[in-house]
C-alpha cells in the first residue's frame, strides 16, 4: 500500500509540470506544422505550374512529344531487357547453387521491377493524355490552383 501511495504522489508531481510543458510547447508545434504546410502548398503550386508549362510546350511541338514518349518506351525496353538478363542469370546460377539464399530472391526483385515498369508506362500514358486533352487539363490545373488560393491568368 505504501508503494501505491508513493507512486500516486510521484505521478501527480510529474503530471502537472508535464502538462504545463505540453501547453507551452503546443503553439510552437502548431507554427512548425503551419510553416511546413505552407512550404508544401507552395511546392505543390510550383509543381503544377511547371507541369502545365511542360504539357503546353509538348502540345506546341508534337515532334518533341514523340521523342519524349519514344525515350520512355526505350527506357522501359532497357529496364525489361536488363532485368530479364539479370534474373535469368540468377535463376541459372540458382540451379548450380540451390542453397544460396541471395539467388532465391529473384522473384521478389522481378515483382519490384515490374512495378517500376508499370509506373513508367502509366506516367507516359498520362503525359500523352494530358497533351491530347490540353484544354481540359489546363482547366483542372487552374481549378486546383484556385482551390489553393493561387491566381492564374
Amino acid at each position: 500500500m505504501q508503494s501505491l501511495d508513493a507512486n500516486f504522489w510521484i505521478g501527480l508531481a510529474l503530471a502537472i509540470p508535464l502538462s504545463v510543458l505540453g501547453n507551452l510547447a503546443t503553439p510552437w508545434f502548431q507554427q512548425l506544422l503551419s510553416r511546413q504546410s505552407e512550404r508544401r502548398a507552395k511546392a505543390h503550386v510550383e509543381e503544377m505550374l511547371s507541369e502545365l508549362s511542360e504539357i503546353e510546350e509538348l502540345a506546341k511541338n508534337p515532334s518533341i512529344l514523340m521523342l519524349d514518349l519514344l525515350r520512355e518506351v526505350l527506357f522501359i525496353i532497357l529496364i525489361t531487357t536488363a532485368s530479364a538478363v539479370i534474373f535469368g542469370t540468377m535463376a541459372w546460377l540458382n540451379s548450380f547453387f540451390p542453397t544460396n539464399k541471395w539467388l532465391s530472391v529473384s522473384p521478389l526483385m522481378l515483382i519490384s521491377v515490374g512495378i517500376m515498369i508499370a509506373k513508367y508506362s502509366f506516367d507516359a500514358t498520362i503525359k500523352a493524355r494530358n497533351v491530347r486533352h490540353l484544354n481540359k487539363h489546363r482547366e483542372v490545373i487552374k481549378r486546383r490552383l484556385k482551390e489553393l488560393g493561387h491566381d492564374v491568368a
